[in-house]
């Protein structure tokens, strides 16, 4: 079963107030954490330094020199995403986007044992006409629904990137429990959740919406009793 639904134009206004003011206090934290960063691993490189180390401190040293390395990979890559304009339209490549907020997700993904189906060097995506930082945004919820939908069960998260009838976007499929009947008449309302209160607010889907809908674009959600598939939509520039 299929759920698309509209927003009023406030809602829209208020979402991206709180976006805009979001990736500036991202960015901002972003800076700190960076900072945090690198005098971890100056520090570890001065330890490295030291004599008669054991070989399980070594380690250790150098498993936190990667780790620290692989967060700054991955702030490096939201930075570029912090500084994108929030106000107005812009010509975008879907699937650059869409790869980036895989990368983001990666570790965590990973980590939940779950695997993400995604040609990340399939053909040129289509350009969208929107806002690359909030589109990323509202992938990023959705491919996070998605993790919390089937998380525990090994399972696969599916996701394309999709050009067609003048339109371009993604979708991202996974084979969990689906939406309830009670739950599917107010998807996109904030502080809706199908899972409980203490695994998620209930607002990424509206969040995800909300943001479209300010571009021109939609969120068109398709659910069975096992499994549930979130395309999000932009006119092509």
């Amino acid at each position: 079963m299929s759920s698309e639904q509209s927003l009023p134009d406030s809602d829209v206004l208020v979402a991206l107030n709180r976006a805009a003011t979001t990736a500036r206090l991202m960015a901002g934290a972003v800076h700190e954490v960076n900072n945090a960063l690198q005098v971890i691993a100056g520090s570890v490189e001065l330890l490295e330094q030291q004599p008669g180390l054991s070989a399980a401190l070594t380690k250790s040293l150098d498993r936190i020199k990667r780790q620290a390395e692989r967060a700054a990979a991955a702030l490096g890559e939201l930075q570029g995403f912090t500084k994108a304009p929030l106000d107005g339209l812009e010509r975008f490549d879907v699937r650059e986007t869409v790869t980036h907020a895989v990368s983001l997700r990666r570790y965590a993904t990973a980590r939940a044992g779950l695997t993400v189906a995604f040609d990340a060097d399939g053909d040129a995506g289509a350009l969208a006409r929107g806002n690359a930082g909030l589109f990323l945004q509202a992938v990023l919820n959705v491919l996070i629904n998605a993790e919390q939908a089937v998380a525990g069960t090994g399972g696969t998260i599916t996701v394309e990137v999709l050009d067609e009838n003048g339109r371009a976007g993604v979708r991202v499929s996974e084979a969990g429990p689906g939406v309830s009947d009670a739950v599917r008449p107010r998807l996109f309302e904030p502080f809706t959740s199908t899972r409980e209160a203490r695994e998620g607010a209930g607002l990424g889907l509206w969040a995800a919406h909300t943001i479209l809908a300010a571009s021109g674009g939609s969120v068109e959600l398709t659910s069975a009793p096992t499994g549930t598939s979130v395309a999000l939509w932009l006119p092509k520039s």
